[in-house]
């Protein structure tokens, strides 16, 4: 319930709960078990929350200057169809085959 009401989203705080059963399942077996599990859970929980939080409004900043940024950066990019049709010289096709080369 405090996720739910943390993150205005219950599907997303049924997730993070999700993840610190998860995160419990790996460690308590290591680390042994917690004095007290449930508030073990819910900082855990609750940390992962802020970190998904944060996430989300460093990622929105970001957008926000992508978009401000594209017009400048539609002009600067190079004519896409007139790249394509230019020779590839033997070093770039020895880097291109060697980079989807499977080993």
């Amino acid at each position: 319930g405090r996720l739910a009401r943390t993150l205005r989203d219950v599907g997303l705080a049924e997730e993070i709960a999700q993840d610190a059963f998860v995160l419990a399942l790996e460690r308590w077996p290591r680390d042994g078990i917690p004095r007290n599990p449930a508030a073990w859970l819910t900082q855990v929980a609750r940390n992962r929350a802020l970190d998904r939080l944060r996430r989300t409004t460093m990622i929105d900043g970001k957008h926000r200057t992508l978009a401000i940024d594209l017009p400048e950066l539609e002009r600067e990019m190079p004519d896409i169809e007139t790249a394509l049709d230019e020779d590839i010289d033997d070093d770039l096709l020895r880097l291109i085959f060697t980079a989807c080369h499977p080993v």
